[in-house]
């Protein structure tokens, strides 16, 4: 059953509103559950913030597999994290939401360890994707320029409920449906180091979590009917602020000005709507949105990176070798002409991560290049302002340009054959012509380059 929307004034009761509408994700999320119940995920306009909420056409259930989490990659594309009833698999199912407000799916994430999805998320600094399986830890992907998915990790870090990622891009946060939120380190080598436990005061099942523009956390308990809040010091230390009453609360997520809060309720559904008082640093609910029982809710929130910085993931294909300080050079083109306008060398880290800073704003075109990878120009553009940065600028290279000439030809194939046979401290070596990164010049380098061969960088 839907329900009306409500009332225009209370944009005018509580404050000044967000002037510009943004839609509202919820998913229909039962406890347990079979395939019977699985339910659509719903959808509303906001007219800003404090604003009338209308109902949008659903995400029918037949275009996901028992919804749990959404999560919004760019303002236009949607995730959705799916608990498959709690049984067995788990995916995550990927839609384009248009401008007229229509959508269109675009295809399913699986494997990597996904199983009984729960709450999903990215990070704000790199893009890289976070599902938390129910029974069997974090599940990682980076996207290539392309927009497709790459496994990168599996944290089997046992039972998991709700994960995510500080503003930092390096803190990882987990629940686990008990009272403590368990703080992560994520390491450059891909490694996560377990930093420390949060236990908010009377918690007893925290499940989803949300980070504010300020960089709060907020976490969601059902048991408990609460939300928590937490701060952080300077050098990253957690501080608890305090909780507010919210009925078997599962998750929580913020208008774009962070000035409205909404949370959803697990068993006896709705999301209720609060404001906040920025003068006693506090929240007071003002209205009810109904809806059955739910799971997961999400507005899109710009990523709030330093001006001017660029960040985001290389993956160097068909490499298996140490990507810790691989050299790699990124562009910044002119989105029509395609000259180049800023250049920074970069080191990446072992997973391939990357930033960089720039004094130049406007519109650009994003290419990398890699010593005996292709170079390759992203298609889309990003926006570098006087107030953000660009996270997520991520760029899969193609491998096989031993001499660096930008193309994969008869060339190559003569620089890996005097290689050929050779390992490190020979006199034929040549680092260049390894092409896998085993420490040997032998017929997979052959492989990589016969599959590439005739390909041309941007």
């Amino acid at each position: 059953m839907r329900f009306l929307a409500l009332p225009v004034l209370f944009a005018c009761a509580y404050g000044t509103a967000f002037s510009q509408n943004f839609q509202l994700i919820a998913t229909q999320t039962p406890p347990g559950s079979n395939p019977s119940d699985w339910k659509s995920v719903l959808r509303f306009d906001v007219a800003s913030t404090y604003g009338a909420a209308t109902p949008l056409t659903d995400i029918p259930a037949a275009q996901v597999a028992d919804p749990a989490s959404p999560a919004f990659r760019t303002g236009s594309e949607l995730f959705i994290g799916n608990r498959h009833g709690n049984q067995g698999p788990g995916s995550v199912s990927r839609f384009i939401l248009h401008p007229d407000q229509t959508f269109t799916k675009t295809g399913d994430i699986t494997g990597n360890g996904l199983s009984r999805v729960h709450q999903i998320c990215f990070n704000p600094v790199t893009g890289e994707l976070f599902a938390a399986n129910r029974d069997d830890g974090i599940s990682r992907f980076i996207f290539d320029s392309n927009g497709n998915a790459i496994p990168h990790g599996h944290h089997q870090i046992g039972i998991t409920r709700g994960v995510m990622v500080g503003r930092d891009g390096e803190t990882m946060y987990v629940t686990r449906a008990t009272n403590a939120i368990d703080r992560y380190r994520l390491n450059a080598n891909g490694t996560i180091t377990f930093l420390s436990s949060m236990t908010p005061p009377g918690a007893s099942s925290l499940h989803f979590m949300r980070i504010r523009s300020d960089g709060e956390l907020y976490a969601a308990d059902v048991w408990a009917d609460r939300v928590y809040r937490y701060r952080f010091d300077a050098l990253n230390n957690p501080v608890y602020v305090g909780s507010l009453a919210s009925p078997s609360a599962i998750d929580v997520t913020f208008s774009p000005d962070a000035q409205e809060m909404f949370v959803s309720s697990h068993f006896s559904g709705g999301i209720t709507r609060y404001s906040y008082d920025s003068g006693s640093d506090s929240w007071s609910s003002f209205a009810v949105l109904p809806t059955i029982s739910l799971g997961g809710i999400a507005i899109y929130q710009v990523v709030d990176l330093p001006a001017g910085t660029v960040a985001g993931n290389i993956d160097l294909q068909a490499f298996f070798g140490a990507v810790a300080g691989r050299q790699t050079t990124l562009e910044l083109l002119h989105p029509v002409t395609g000259v180049t306008l800023h250049t920074a060398v970069v080191s990446l880290d072992a997973g391939g991560n990357y930033s960089f800073t720039t004094a130049l704003r406007g519109e650009f075109r994003v290419a990398a290049k890699a010593s005996h990878w292709l170079r390759r120009a992203r298609p889309d553009t990003i926006v570098l302002d006087n107030d953000a940065g660009a996270g997520g600028v991520n760029l899969s290279l193609k491998n096989g340009d031993v001499d660096d000439d930008n193309e994969v030809t008869i060339g190559d194939y003569a620089q890996i054959s005097s290689a050929f046979g050779s390992e490190p401290g020979d006199g034929n070596w040549n680092p260049e012509a390894d092409l896998n990164g085993d420490d040997g010049v032998d017929i997979g380098d052959f492989a990589i380059l016969s599959s590439n061969f005739g390909d041309v960088g941007d």
